[in-house]
């Protein structure tokens, strides 16, 4: 009864190990079911991850694309503002040179119409009228002296060699400007005595091969350069009425050394302003000053490279 009673039960045991094993494996593989559903499942959402990331890495490329074609607009815009102001800039700098390179140009110029005797723009062909000699008496007088009364060139001016006489008053006092006349390159002799002229105009006689000049008691003034580089030049006395004398009014006249009656060399009593350089590289031997000049009115190098002055 006993061994009975034990045999049933170890068949009782196995069969609920049986049962065991078999719930066990039933459930051990509903559980790999649902794992491997789990796991299926989140395979089939691995993709829609991947797929954000590829949208979010699409989004952010095109985002750096859209910034990047914004910088590349903003470049574009700015690289032709930085052309224009440099352009600007250029064409501002090539009209300032071109605008200085003008005026030294025209101040170069006006120096040299200052130096250099205006004529010398005036072809040779050129028939003389009143524009070139403006006073009428002189003007037919030249006529007369030059071409037996007709119409004279530049040229013919320029090339005459006799003598200029207007000491007559009573024909020449109204005489009051002697303008033109420096055309007269080749005359030795000048007498403008009995002219009314009361001054000598800048450049009238400059580079004249005269060898003396008389002027008028009526002349006050000689402009700067009136006697300038007048190699031959040896007397042309001063007259008492003048008070002013331009600067290289007589410069470079190497051979002139008489203006005053005196020996002692006196400059006119009036005179009151002596230019730079008035008397430069002149052959003076004595000159005394007026008393009514003072130092003010004597300009630096009035008398520089007078060698022979003592």
């Amino acid at each position: 009864m006993k061994k009975r009673f034990l045999k049933i039960a170890k068949s009782s045991l196995s069969v609920s190990m049986a049962a065991l094993m078999v719930f066990s494996s039933g459930n051990v593989a509903s559980c790999l079911g649902e794992a491997s559903t789990v796991l299926a499942k989140e395979n089939d959402a691995m993709p829609e991850e991947e797929s954000d990331s590829e949208f979010q890495e699409t989004t952010q490329e095109t985002t750096t694309e859209d910034m990047t074609a914004e910088v590349t607009e903003e470049e574009a815009w700015t690289i032709p503002t930085e052309d224009v102001i440099t352009e600007t800039e250029t064409e501002t700098e090539t009209e300032t040179e071109t605008e200085t390179e003008e005026e030294v140009k025209t101040e170069s110029e006006t120096e040299i119409e200052e130096i250099v005797k205006g004529d010398d723009t005036i072809s040779d062909s050129t028939i003389v009228t009143s524009d070139i000699v403006p006073d009428t008496i002189l003007l037919n007088l030249l006529k007369q002296q030059i071409n037996d009364g007709k119409n004279f060139t530049i040229g013919q001016m320029k090339s005459y060699e006799g003598t200029i006489d207007l000491s007559d008053k009573s024909k020449y006092a109204s005489i009051t400007t002697i303008k033109g006349i420096g055309y007269l390159r080749k005359v030795a002799s000048f007498n403008l005595s009995g002219t009314s002229i009361t001054s000598i105009e800048a450049n009238e006689f400059k580079n004249c091969n005269m060898v003396n000049v008389t002027l008028p008691d009526s002349v006050t003034t000689v402009g700067s350069k009136a006697f300038y580089g007048c190699p031959e030049l040896k007397e042309l006395i001063l007259p008492s009425n003048i008070t002013t004398i331009g600067a290289n009014a007589f410069e470079d006249c190497g051979k002139y050394k008489t203006f005053s009656e005196d020996e002692q060399g006196s400059l006119p009593a009036k005179l009151t302003s002596l230019g730079d350089s008035a008397f430069a590289k002149c052959d003076f031997r004595n000159v005394k000053l007026p008393a009514g000049l003072k130092a003010s009115g004597i300009m630096p190098n009035t008398f520089s490279n007078c060698e022979n002055l003592v």
